[in-house]
C-alpha cells in the first residue's frame, strides 16, 4: 500500500516497490477497474470532432489508477486499455502502436504522483508532460506511420494538424478539470483505504494560473516548430 515517504526515482527501492505492486491482488483488481473505466470513458464519454480526432477524458482515470498503484502496473493498464478498446470498441484500423502513448501517459502520471504528495501543481505538470510528450510528440509519429500502414503517406496531415491544435488549446481546460476530478475522488478513495497517500490543498491560486499560461505558451512554441520546420520534412 502506498507511504508517504518519497523514495528516489533513481533509486532501486523505488522500482522494486512499484514492481511488486504485480503480485498484490488489491491493486491488479483496481488496475483492471480503471482499464474498464478508462475503455468505458472512450468508447461513451467524448465529444467526436472528425475522423479519429475527439475530446476524451480518460486521461483522467489513468492519472488517479496510476496515482495509486504506480507507474509499472500504470504501464500494463495502459497497454490493456487500448487494445482492449481497440478490439471492443474500433474507430477505425486496429493499429498497436497507438498503445504506447496510453503507457507512456501512465508511466508519466505514475512517476508523477504515486508515493508523492499530490498538489495542484503536480497535476497541473503531469497533464502538460502528457500533452507534450504523448499528444504533440509522439501521437504524430504514431499517425504517420498509421497512415503509411494504410498506404496513405500524406494522409495524417489532415489529421495531426488539427489534433494538435486541439491538444493545445484544451490543456487548461485539462488541467483545470484534472485538478477537479482529483480534489473529487481522492476524499471517497482515502475514506475506502484505497489510497493513503498524502494530499496538499486542491485549490487553484493565482500562481497556478500563471503556470497554466507559461505551460500554454510553451506547447504553443513546440506546435509553432512542430508545422513550420518539421512538417515539411517529413
Amino acid at each position: 500500500m502506498l507511504t508517504q515517504n518519497k523514495p528516489s526515482l533513481c533509486s532501486k527501492a523505488y522500482w522494486s516497490e512499484a514492481a511488486k505492486q504485480f503480485s498484490n491482488t488489491k491493486m491488479v483488481t483496481l488496475c483492471a477497474i480503471f482499464v474498464a473505466l478508462r475503455i468505458l470513458s472512450q468508447a461513451y464519454l467524448y465529444i467526436p470532432l472528425g475522423e479519429n480526432l475527439g475530446i476524451y477524458v480518460d486521461f483522467l482515470f489513468s492519472a488517479v489508477g496510476s496515482a495509486i498503484y504506480g507507474p509499472l502496473v500504470g504501464v500494463a493498464g495502459g497497454f490493456f486499455s487500448d487494445i482492449l478498446s481497440s478490439l471492443l470498441f474500433p474507430k477505425g484500423t486496429f493499429f498497436p502502436l497507438f498503445a504506447l502513448t496510453e503507457m507512456m501517459g501512465s508511466f508519466l502520471f505514475g512517476i508523477i504522483l504515486w508515493k508523492r504528495e499530490i498538489t495542484v501543481s503536480k497535476l497541473i505538470f503531469s497533464k502538460f508532460l502528457y500533452t507534450v510528450i504523448c499528444n504533440l510528440t509522439m501521437m504524430p509519429y504514431i499517425m504517420i506511420l498509421y497512415y503509411k500502414f494504410l498506404g496513405d503517406a500524406k494522409g495524417y496531415a489532415f489529421i495531426t494538424i488539427p489534433r494538435l491544435i486541439k491538444n493545445v488549446a484544451l490543456l487548461p481546460a485539462e488541467c483545470f478539470l484534472l485538478v477537479l476530478f482529483f480534489s473529487a475522488v481522492l476524499p471517497a478513495l482515502k475514506n475506502g483505504h484505497i489510497y493513503k497517500g498524502a494530499t496538499h490543498s486542491l485549490k487553484l491560486t493565482k500562481k497556478h494560473f500563471i503556470l497554466l499560461g507559461i505551460m500554454l505558451i510553451f506547447s504553443i512554441g513546440i506546435l509553432y516548430v512542430y508545422l513550420k520546420y518539421i512538417l515539411p520534412l517529413l
